[in-house]
């Protein structure tokens, strides 16, 4: 019984010391906000590369505050726009085809003669949109606001 005793002994002195000399690991949280900062630096990098080109093909500006700038023309294909706020923005003749934008506020947009071909604005807000001659076929509107939209001339998906 008293070597039983004495390795319980060894061992719980092993692990105390071995804890002791172990550096702390970083709090969790510590990991989501240096994870949040670099996912915030990515964007705003994008975002001002778009704002500075007027194109963003295959970016992600996922969230993305862009508002009610004037962007007609832009190049947005394949872009993951989801959840971004375009309220009030000037896509005019923008391509926007294949670009990922459920849930994103078009609120007021201008979109007349924008190329949304295969988009998906599933739960998009278009509400008071201009979609005049806009190029809608095969895009996903399932669930989209369109209240005070105007669609005339647009081709609608199937």
């Amino acid at each position: 019984m008293p070597i039983a005793k004495a390795a319980a002994f060894i061992t719980a002195a092993l692990l105390c010391a071995a804890l002791v000399t172990l550096p702390p690991a970083p709090p969790l949280w510590a990991d989501e906000a240096e994870d949040a900062a670099e996912e915030a630096a990515r964007l705003k990098t994008q975002l001002e590369h778009f704002i500075k080109t007027g194109r963003c093909v295959n970016c992600d500006l996922t969230g993305a505050q862009i508002g009610a700038g004037k962007l007609s023309g832009a190049r947005l294909t394949n872009a993951a726009l989801t959840g971004a706020d375009l309220a009030g923005a000037d896509l005019r003749g923008a391509e926007l085809a294949k670009a990922q934008m459920s849930g994103a506020d078009l609120s007021g947009a201008n979109l007349a003669g924008a190329n949304l071909k295969g988009a998906d604005l599933s739960e998009a807000n278009l509400s008071d949109a201009n979609l005049r001659g806009a190029d809608l076929s095969n895009a996903a509107i399932d669930g989209a606001r369109l209240q005070g939209a105007i669609i005339t001339e647009a081709i609608l998906p199937n």
